[in-house]
């Protein structure tokens, strides 16, 4: 049974399941709870050193098996190493709470980029993905504003982008 740090009728903003969650509906928030931690896992990367120590990759694909049966599997990797702008700004906010040391080089990674010639990046090569994309601003803004929000790391808007002598804002 999920259970919270406050286990008492009012729990403030933190989500609780017992009590009456221990019907179908409790089981079904328990089960969402178990999957968002199992993505967040799924899309953390720890061997892009180039990017970052650790990130968390948007388009990360799937292992394909390929091979017969009756033969030795041969596993094909089909996923990649791409972070969207886009993408990450969906759970720029969870990113900031779990991980604000990757969010952070993440961030310090994103403003040495060319908004208007990418929608993304590679983390392993560096290289810009794509080409322009009218939501990057609103993205980016998106992106910074939780991470500062959220841990309160306002002298991080005073540093400069990887190779500049400029603040970020």
């Amino acid at each position: 049974m999920l259970r919270t740090e406050h286990d008492q009728d009012d729990a403030g903003p933190h989500p609780q399941t017992h009590g009456d969650g221990e019907g179908a509906r409790g089981r079904a928030v328990e089960r969402a709870y178990y999957a968002g931690c199992l993505a967040v896992l799924q899309a953390e990367r720890t061997n892009l050193a180039a990017f970052a120590a650790r990130t968390y990759v948007t388009a990360s694909g799937n292992a394909v098996f390929l091979g017969a049966p009756w033969g030795p599997p041969q596993d094909v990797d089909i996923g990649n190493s791409e972070v969207y702008f886009w993408d990450a700004s969906f759970y720029a906010t969870l990113a900031s709470l779990l991980d604000p040391d990757a969010q952070r080089a993440a961030l310090v990674r994103f403003t040495g980029l060319n908004f208007s010639a990418t929608y993304g990046i590679e983390a392993d090569t560096l290289a810009l993905t794509g080409h322009f994309y009218a939501f990057n601003a609103v993205s980016l803004f998106q992106l910074f504003s939780a991470y500062v929000r959220t841990t309160g790391d306002v002298a991080f808007l005073g540093g400069g982008a990887p190779g500049s002598a400029g603040a970020y804002m």
